[in-house]
């Protein structure tokens, strides 16, 4: 019994209801039993029961399979059957009444009024039918009831479209409850479109009939972005920007084919996502169209997605900046410190598996506090911008340019060699000694730039310190130099630096 009772706790409400209908609709045709005239001839008495058994089988097998079956039309009949054998016809109202409720809850509502309007003449035949009735029997009261069918199934129309709704707006919320879930923390942009992209396509899915358009603004075009419900070949296709930011009729169904009512959703961004190379701007439309008029639930749903994706997109870019914030340079957007660390281990393992060199320049600008101490810390700054520019432009993509910090920089190649390494070290000496214009003025700053290659013993840190090492051997040197550090030149050194604790 408790384990009925968590089963029909679990059930939709609609389907609760829809039980209970055809649990009433069966037990008041079976109720009849009693009724059957014992005396009429065996024959038509197995008609009867047929009848009666047909009727309920065919209220079971409608609530299995969820929609009214191809004998639904000829119920009325059957009860006329049946009624023809019981001893009172009159007891014939009681099984039209468990028809009209057990199977208003399927098919369409003109189905729903004819199947009523067939069971309106069941009592006056089966009294005409039946051997012990006349027509005296067939009162003013009796007849009274037969609009009462018309009513139930209106009501039971109404009641049914109503459970409808909710479940449908119940599974919209359920849909947007887990599409915020699944975006809560969501720091991948492309993550998110796609989230956002299935949870719009199953909200088109759950209207039938809906027609949804994603529109990108192109001057006084909209362009189709994205299309669901309607055909993918739409995409691409154009229409005016003023009928699209009005929901205009005409163009918008002759775009889709077929009238629709149309109701339009100013985004953000792209709520079903972006195509690839295609990004929405502010003001974009959504595009919503039915044969009837749309439910406003079914609008809340698309503009509460609008807004998730929005914030979700918002979330993704704050996190992002926060990002390269934590691991970037704030005056020149080069990579920092700890970037470099990182990135330097995970070479120096891949150069010992490949059998390659990993390098490692430390760059340090000669006499930098003179400028700063002539055109003040803004000019400084702009020196520094002008100098990262240059070395990300020298290094290119088979390395990464980096700031330490202040006026000292670091460049890593994660596979070289002893030459190619140290024809980049003067190409970088010769392209930062080249003038930088300071307003009116041209400056020149040198660098003293340290070199140290991976040997397969050296960690990220004894390689970065090699290389610091050999950057102020080529100060001590005279500045504007490459020092490449080698063990007889700088060991003594390197070993008393490597053997400090790293701060």
């Amino acid at each position: 019994m408790n384990s009925l009772r968590r089963r029909l706790s679990a059930m939709p409400v609609l389907n609760r209801i829809r039980l209970i209908t055809v649990v009433f609709g069966v037990l008041a045709t079976v109720a009849l039993t009693g009724q059957l005239d014992t005396s009429r001839p065996g024959p038509e008495v197995g008609v009867a029961l047929a009848a009666m058994a047909t009727i309920a089988l065919t209220m079971v097998l409608t609530y299995a399979r969820g929609q009214v079956l191809v004998v639904d039309p000829l119920l009325p009949l059957l009860v006329v059957v049946f009624g023809a054998a019981v001893q009172d016809p009159r007891a014939t109202t009681g099984v039209c009444v468990g028809i009209v409720v057990a199977q208003s809850f399927y098919g369409s509502t003109r189905r729903a009024a004819v199947r009523a309007g067939l069971l309106v003449p069941v009592l006056p035949l089966a009294v005409r039918f039946n051997p012990n009735a006349d027509f005296g029997a067939l009162d003013p009261s009796v007849l009274s009831l037969i609009p009462i069918f018309m009513i139930f199934t209106l009501l039971i129309r109404v009641l049914k479209g109503s459970l409808e709704s909710q479940v449908e707006t119940s599974a919209r919320e359920a849909l947007l409850a887990a599409t915020s879930r699944r975006l809560l923390g969501c720091t991948d942009l492309d993550e998110v479109r796609s989230i956002v992209t299935r949870a719009g396509g199953e909200l088109v899915t759950r209207t039938p009939g809906l027609v949804v358009l994603t529109v990108v603004r192109h001057g006084v075009r909209a362009r189709v972005l994205r299309a669901y419900g309607v055909a993918e070949d739409l995409v691409g296709l154009s229409v005016p920007i003023e009928a699209a930011a009005r929901g205009a009729g005409e163009s918008l169904d002759g775009l889709v084919g077929g009238r629709r009512h149309w109701r339009v959703i100013e985004l953000d961004h792209d709520v079903l996502g972006a195509v690839h190379g295609d990004t929405c701007e502010d003001g974009d439309l959504l595009l919503l169209g039915l044969d009837r008029r749309i439910p406003e639930s079914v609008i809340d749903a698309f503009s509460s997605l609008s807004a998730q994706m929005s914030m979700a997109e918002t979330a993704c870019r704050a996190h992002a900046e926060l990002e390269h914030r934590a691991h970037h340079d704030e005056l020149t957007a080069m990579p920092n410190r700890a970037v470099v660390f990182h990135r330097l281990a995970v070479s120096l393992e891949e150069a010992a598996a490949r059998g390659v060199t990993a390098a490692v320049m430390v760059i340090d600008l000669d006499d930098f506090k003179t400028v700063n101490d002539t055109y003040g810390h803004g000019g400084g700054d702009a020196l520094l911008v002008e100098i990262a520019r240059r070395m990300v432009e020298v290094v290119g993509k088979d390395g990464m340019a980096a700031r330490f910090g202040g006026d000292e920089f670091a460049v890593l190649m994660p596979s070289t060699d002893r030459s190619a390494a140290t024809r980049l070290a003067h190409a970088l000496r010769a392209r930062l000694l080249e003038p930088v214009a300071m307003g009116n003025a041209a400056v020149t700053v040198g660098c003293s730039i340290g070199l140290a290659l991976s040997d397969g013993e050296r960690t990220a840190t004894d390689l970065v310190r090699c290389a610091d090492i050999a950057m102020y051997a080529a100060k001590a040197g005279g500045k504007n130099r490459v020092e490449d550090f080698s063990e007889e030149r700088h060991g003594a050194i390197a070993e008393q630096r490597i053997a400090q604790p790293t701060a």
